[in-house]
């Protein structure tokens, strides 16, 4: 949650986003915990709609939703950010989307960018966080891959479709969908482990073996 928190909150600083209140944001990638959804109801408490959408497998707990959301405000929507059939409905009505944490497990980047922007208003933007290159998803899919391992598996281990190809990569993609003042930034993050039971925590869609 405080990833996402942290996004939003520079969402606010860096691209001037301010009350919302007339504003319809869509949150593309909402996953099961809806991180960047409660976010952006925490760092906008005034904005007037929130669309959040993702494919229809993703599982929404009844009672997670219903406790945590505001159904006057808040919708939820199953659709394919890749496919533009299942996005007529929102055709040039949403004044702001973001996407954090979703980008990577999509294969269709430069579709997805111009679907984004076929939805937008206007005047309006978006913002986008994912991981370009990482390689602690490379190694889980690599471990699956192997028969000894991929047993143990007992949680659905997500997409994850490296998108390694240069800041100005995306820029460029981003503009020739009809963006104009893009930003794009590419920052290497580290990760630490202090312990090797806080490592062993990224495995744990493995069942421990005795």
């Amino acid at each position: 949650m405080s990833r996402a928190r942290e996004f939003i909150i520079q969402c606010k600083t860096k691209l001037k986003w301010e009350d919302l209140s007339e504003d319809t944001v869509m949150n593309v990638g909402s996953g099961t915990d809806f991180f960047s959804c409660r976010a952006i109801l925490e760092q906008f408490p005034n904005v007037k709609r929130v669309i959040t959408l993702d494919h229809p497998y993703i599982h929404r707990e009844a009672f997670f939703w219903n406790k945590n959301f505001d159904h006057r405000r808040v919708e939820f929507r199953a659709a394919d950010i890749e496919t533009r059939v299942s996005l007529q409905d929102y055709e040039g009505k949403i004044n702001k989307i973001v996407s954090w944490n979703k980008f990577h497990e999509i294969r269709r980047k430069e579709w997805t960018i111009e679907n984004m922007f076929y939805m937008l208003k206007p005047g309006g933007s978006i913002a986008i966080w994912f991981h370009v290159d990482n390689p602690d998803y490379v190694w889980l899919w690599k471990m699956i891959s192997i028969g000894k391992w991929n047993q143990y598996k007992t949680d659905l281990l997500r997409p994850y479709i490296s998108g390694d190809l240069g800041v100005e990569y995306y820029k460029e993609r981003m503009q020739e969908a009809g963006f104009h003042n893009v930003l794009a930034v590419m920052k290497y993050k580290l990760n630490w482990f202090n312990t090797d039971q806080d490592c062993l925590g990224l495995c744990n869609f493995l069942k421990c073996v005795q």
